[in-house]
């Protein structure tokens, strides 16, 4: 099962079936003599499944893991705006227009930018789903507003009084912003409820146009940078926000995912397993 597979379907386990008559826990089966059944008639199937549906309380409980990753995640963006090695690709045009604040005399932040692209990426699903679209993924927009507010909340918070001097120190925070960024992304993985509407997106042009989903992905991120680029070049004749950690964080940040994967696999072992009471994304096993 891929990555985006294990966000977007439930998870559910299932034994193979068992005939009817057999012995549950691994005992040999035993058939009916044939004189006990109706001649010509099938014998009747039973599935045993171990998943049934979450609970309320199951369902908040990975809620609450896919908020903490949105959190971490915002975390790794603010970590590399301090780097000031390059922003990670999608916060290439929001940070651009962060910088607007200075020329238009009111505050427009990281965060709030954010929001927009993502707002925009969102709009980008009910288009290609139009009525499919299933009503629980508005859920989507009170999980990027979280994302977007807690990149507003490290950097003026706990991080505002922090600067990368130096070129080490400068990398240093930047391989900490992608280490902190994968953790995120795992963590919204493990969640297993929503996911950030870019993702989403990405993984619907996937499957609607037949191309692999990393394929998407890299030119979604290259497009984001070259626009990024762009609008900087034009609006203050530079591309400061688009630098060396931007290319690094979008090869980088897929690879430390993996490790991840591994570190929390015990934890991830504890969250409860079974059926969301609630429509996911159409998305198939192409969108990988």
């Amino acid at each position: 099962m891929s990555l985006l597979e294990d966000v977007f379907v439930p998870q559910i386990k299932t034994v193979p079936s068992v005939r009817s008559g057999a012995p549950v826990g691994g005992a040999p089966r035993t058939r009916a003599p044939r004189a006990q059944r109706p001649s010509g008639a099938p014998e009747k199937v039973v599935t045993h499944h171990e998943s049934p549906n979450l609970t309320a309380a199951q369902v908040a409980l990975r809620v609450a893991v896919t908020l903490s990753g949105a959190v971490v995640m915002a975390l790794g963006v603010a970590l590399a705006v301090i780097a000031s090695l390059g922003v990670q690709p999608l916060s290439a045009l929001p940070a651009v227009g962060a910088r607007l604040t200075g020329v238009l005399g009111f505050p427009l932040t990281l965060g709030f930018f954010t929001f927009v692209i993502n707002a925009a990426f969102f709009c980008g699903e009910l288009a290609l789903l139009r009525g499919q679209f299933p009503a629980a993924q508005w859920l989507q927009l009170p999980l990027v507003f979280v994302f977007s507010a807690f990149i507003d909340v490290w950097l003026n918070g706990p991080l505002a009084a922090f600067v990368a001097s130096g070129l080490a120190e400068q990398a240093a925070v930047l391989a900490l912003s992608i280490v902190v960024t994968a953790l995120g992304v795992q963590l919204q993985v493990m969640g297993n409820t929503l996911i950030t509407p870019p993702e989403a997106f990405m993984a619907l042009v996937s499957k609607r146009g037949g191309a692999a989903y990393g394929n998407v992905k890299v030119a979604f991120d290259v497009a984001l940078m070259v626009a990024g680029v762009a609008v900087s070049l034009l609006l203050f004749g530079d591309f400061a926000d688009v630098s060396v950690g931007t290319l690094l964080a979008a090869l980088l940040t897929g690879q430390c995912v993996k490790v991840w994967v591994r570190a929390l696999r015990p934890l991830e072992r504890r969250l409860p397993v079974g059926r969301l009471p609630f429509r996911t994304l159409p998305l198939g096993s192409d969108a990988r």
